[in-house]
Protein backbone atom coordinates (compact mmCIF):
# COMPACT_ATOMS: atom_id res chain seq x y z
CA UNK A 1 0.00 0.00 0.00
CA UNK A 2 1.47 3.68 -1.14
CA UNK A 3 2.10 6.24 2.02
CA UNK A 4 -0.88 7.94 0.86
CA UNK A 5 -3.49 5.27 0.63
CA UNK A 6 -2.12 4.59 4.04
CA UNK A 7 -2.60 7.70 5.51
CA UNK A 8 -5.94 7.71 3.82
CA UNK A 9 -6.84 4.12 5.50
CA UNK A 10 -5.30 5.37 8.83
CA UNK A 11 -7.49 8.45 8.88
CA UNK A 12 -10.91 6.80 8.20
CA UNK A 13 -9.70 4.05 10.71
CA UNK A 14 -9.29 6.97 13.39
CA UNK A 15 -12.39 8.30 12.91
CA UNK A 16 -14.41 5.18 13.09
CA UNK A 17 -12.43 4.26 16.05
CA UNK A 18 -11.81 6.63 18.75
CA UNK A 19 -15.75 7.52 18.74
CA UNK A 20 -16.35 3.71 19.56
CA UNK A 21 -13.38 3.55 21.52
CA UNK A 22 -14.97 6.32 24.01
CA UNK A 23 -18.27 5.47 24.09
CA UNK A 24 -17.32 1.79 24.75
CA UNK A 25 -15.46 2.61 28.24
CA UNK A 26 -17.34 5.62 29.20
CA UNK A 27 -19.90 2.91 29.63
CA UNK A 28 -18.20 0.32 31.38
CA UNK A 29 -18.70 -0.53 35.44
CA UNK A 30 -14.72 -0.56 36.79
CA UNK A 31 -13.35 -1.33 40.08
CA UNK A 32 -9.92 -0.35 40.62
CA UNK A 33 -7.89 -2.49 42.81
CA UNK A 34 -4.15 -1.23 44.35
CA UNK A 35 -4.05 2.17 43.02
CA UNK A 36 -2.16 3.85 46.27
CA UNK A 37 1.18 3.73 44.14
CA UNK A 38 -0.53 5.30 40.81
CA UNK A 39 -2.34 8.21 43.43
CA UNK A 40 0.84 9.12 45.30
CA UNK A 41 2.47 9.62 41.47
CA UNK A 42 -0.01 11.83 40.32
CA UNK A 43 0.08 13.73 43.60
CA UNK A 44 4.03 14.18 43.62
CA UNK A 45 4.72 14.24 39.59
CA UNK A 46 6.78 10.53 40.52
CA UNK A 47 7.19 8.74 37.09
CA UNK A 48 7.29 4.57 36.18
CA UNK A 49 6.85 2.17 33.75
CA UNK A 50 3.20 0.78 33.34
CA UNK A 51 2.97 -2.80 31.43
CA UNK A 52 -0.49 -4.36 30.23
CA UNK A 53 -1.27 -6.79 28.24
CA UNK A 54 -1.32 -6.18 24.39
CA UNK A 55 -5.06 -7.91 24.06
CA UNK A 56 -6.29 -6.36 27.27
CA UNK A 57 -5.13 -2.96 25.67
CA UNK A 58 -8.66 -1.04 25.44
CA UNK A 59 -9.25 0.02 29.19
CA UNK A 60 -5.25 0.77 30.33
CA UNK A 61 -5.52 3.71 27.48
CA UNK A 62 -8.77 4.97 28.19
CA UNK A 63 -7.53 5.49 32.33
CA UNK A 64 -4.55 6.77 31.86
CA UNK A 65 -5.06 9.61 29.20
CA UNK A 66 -4.92 12.90 28.85
CA UNK A 67 -1.93 12.80 31.77
CA UNK A 68 2.13 13.37 31.32
CA UNK A 69 2.30 10.11 29.61
CA UNK A 70 4.15 8.95 26.46
CA UNK A 71 3.05 5.25 24.75
CA UNK A 72 5.50 2.97 22.31
CA UNK A 73 3.30 1.82 19.52
CA UNK A 74 4.83 -0.45 16.75
CA UNK A 75 5.65 0.57 13.55
CA UNK A 76 3.18 -1.56 11.27
CA UNK A 77 -0.19 -0.10 9.97
CA UNK A 78 -2.02 -0.65 12.81
CA UNK A 79 0.09 0.65 14.84
CA UNK A 80 -0.57 3.99 12.90
CA UNK A 81 -3.90 3.55 13.41
CA UNK A 82 -3.31 3.34 17.38
CA UNK A 83 -0.66 6.01 17.40
CA UNK A 84 -3.22 8.13 15.70
CA UNK A 85 -5.87 7.26 18.78
CA UNK A 86 -3.17 8.14 21.39
CA UNK A 87 -2.27 10.87 19.91
CA UNK A 88 -5.46 12.44 19.91
CA UNK A 89 -6.10 11.05 23.53
CA UNK A 90 -2.81 13.75 24.30
CA UNK A 91 0.01 10.55 24.53
CA UNK A 92 3.41 11.33 23.45
CA UNK A 93 3.82 8.24 20.81
CA UNK A 94 7.53 6.79 20.32
CA UNK A 95 6.75 4.51 17.16
CA UNK A 96 9.37 1.56 17.50
CA UNK A 97 9.46 -1.89 18.82
CA UNK A 98 12.02 -5.11 19.69
CA UNK A 99 11.35 -6.68 16.59
CA UNK A 100 11.96 -3.27 13.80
CA UNK A 101 13.20 0.09 15.35
CA UNK A 102 14.23 -1.22 18.49
CA UNK A 103 17.03 0.61 19.59
CA UNK A 104 15.94 3.73 18.09
CA UNK A 105 13.31 3.50 20.65
CA UNK A 106 15.21 2.37 23.57
CA UNK A 107 17.03 5.29 23.30
CA UNK A 108 14.15 7.49 23.33
CA UNK A 109 12.01 5.57 26.20
CA UNK A 110 15.14 6.17 28.62
CA UNK A 111 15.14 10.00 27.30
CA UNK A 112 11.59 10.88 27.65
CA UNK A 113 11.77 8.67 31.58
CA UNK A 114 14.80 10.88 32.52
CA UNK A 115 12.35 13.78 31.81
CA UNK A 116 9.32 13.19 33.68
CA UNK A 117 7.19 11.32 31.68
CA UNK A 118 5.34 8.20 32.49
CA UNK A 119 6.16 5.12 29.90
CA UNK A 120 2.80 2.97 29.09
CA UNK A 121 4.00 -0.15 27.20
CA UNK A 122 2.80 -3.94 26.17
CA UNK A 123 5.43 -6.42 27.43
CA UNK A 124 4.27 -8.87 24.60
CA UNK A 125 3.72 -6.84 21.65
CA UNK A 126 3.97 -6.20 18.88
CA UNK A 127 3.41 -9.67 17.52
CA UNK A 128 3.77 -12.04 20.62
CA UNK A 129 3.96 -14.89 21.81
CA UNK A 130 0.81 -13.36 23.89
CA UNK A 131 1.18 -13.40 27.58
CA UNK A 132 5.25 -13.76 27.41
CA UNK A 133 7.13 -10.88 28.81
CA UNK A 134 9.54 -9.25 26.83
CA UNK A 135 12.64 -7.78 28.35
CA UNK A 136 11.69 -3.62 26.95
CA UNK A 137 9.65 -2.97 30.27
CA UNK A 138 12.38 -4.53 32.49
CA UNK A 139 15.14 -3.09 30.41
CA UNK A 140 13.66 0.33 30.89
CA UNK A 141 13.41 -0.73 34.59
CA UNK A 142 16.77 -1.13 35.08
CA UNK A 143 18.21 2.12 33.45
CA UNK A 144 16.03 4.54 34.33
CA UNK A 145 15.99 3.44 38.19
CA UNK A 146 11.76 3.56 37.47
CA UNK A 147 10.10 1.01 39.11
CA UNK A 148 7.45 -1.19 36.82
CA UNK A 149 3.84 -1.19 37.60
CA UNK A 150 1.70 -4.61 36.42
CA UNK A 151 -1.70 -3.19 35.54
CA UNK A 152 -3.88 -6.39 35.24
CA UNK A 153 -7.33 -6.15 33.33
CA UNK A 154 -10.10 -8.34 34.16
CA UNK A 155 -13.53 -8.30 31.58
CA UNK A 156 -16.07 -10.10 32.57
CA UNK A 157 -18.06 -10.04 29.31
CA UNK A 158 -15.80 -9.45 26.05
CA UNK A 159 -16.07 -9.99 22.65
CA UNK A 160 -12.40 -12.39 22.25
CA UNK A 161 -11.25 -11.85 18.75
CA UNK A 162 -9.00 -14.55 17.07
CA UNK A 163 -5.94 -12.49 16.80
CA UNK A 164 -2.89 -13.63 18.00
CA UNK A 165 -2.97 -11.65 21.61
CA UNK A 166 -7.03 -13.15 21.68
CA UNK A 167 -7.59 -9.13 21.81
CA UNK A 168 -10.73 -8.32 24.28
CA UNK A 169 -12.90 -5.67 23.65
CA UNK A 170 -15.48 -5.43 26.44
CA UNK A 171 -18.81 -5.01 25.69
CA UNK A 172 -20.52 -1.63 26.57
CA UNK A 173 -21.92 -1.10 30.16
CA UNK A 174 -20.24 -4.68 31.09
CA UNK A 175 -18.14 -4.83 34.98
CA UNK A 176 -14.49 -4.33 34.50
CA UNK A 177 -11.80 -5.11 37.43
CA UNK A 178 -8.31 -3.52 37.15
CA UNK A 179 -5.37 -4.33 39.53
CA UNK A 180 -2.19 -2.83 39.60
CA UNK A 181 1.08 -4.40 40.71
CA UNK A 182 2.71 -3.06 44.06
CA UNK A 183 6.29 -1.16 42.34
CA UNK A 184 8.96 -3.40 40.63
CA UNK A 185 12.32 -2.51 40.92
CA UNK A 186 15.42 -3.53 39.01
CA UNK A 187 18.94 -2.83 40.15
CA UNK A 188 21.27 -1.50 37.58
CA UNK A 189 23.76 -3.81 37.84
CA UNK A 190 21.30 -6.74 37.56
CA UNK A 191 23.02 -9.14 35.01
CA UNK A 192 20.87 -11.16 32.46
CA UNK A 193 20.14 -14.00 34.52
CA UNK A 194 18.63 -11.88 37.13
CA UNK A 195 16.96 -9.92 34.27
CA UNK A 196 15.33 -13.14 32.98
CA UNK A 197 14.29 -13.81 36.29
CA UNK A 198 12.65 -10.38 36.94
CA UNK A 199 11.03 -10.92 33.52
CA UNK A 200 9.09 -14.29 34.12
CA UNK A 201 8.36 -13.12 37.70
CA UNK A 202 6.48 -9.99 36.11
CA UNK A 203 5.01 -12.24 33.29
CA UNK A 204 3.45 -15.19 35.86
CA UNK A 205 2.56 -11.76 38.26
CA UNK A 206 0.72 -9.97 35.75
CA UNK A 207 -1.36 -13.18 34.40
CA UNK A 208 -2.34 -13.21 38.02
CA UNK A 209 -3.48 -9.95 38.18
CA UNK A 210 -5.76 -10.50 34.91
CA UNK A 211 -7.10 -13.41 36.76
CA UNK A 212 -8.67 -10.69 39.15
CA UNK A 213 -9.04 -10.11 42.73
CA UNK A 214 -10.84 -13.40 44.01
CA UNK A 215 -8.15 -15.71 42.40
Amino acid sequence: MSSIKTKIFNIASFFLLKPVFLIINKSLRITINNREFINDSETNNKNYILAFWHGTMIVPWFIHRGKNFSAIVSLSKDGGILADLLTSLKYKVIRGSSSKGGKDAMNTIREIIRNGDTLLITPDGPRGPAEIMKAGAVAAAKDTGKPIILMGIKYFNAKVLKSWDSFQIPMPFSKIEINYSDPIFVKADADRSEVENIMNECGETLIKLCRGSDE
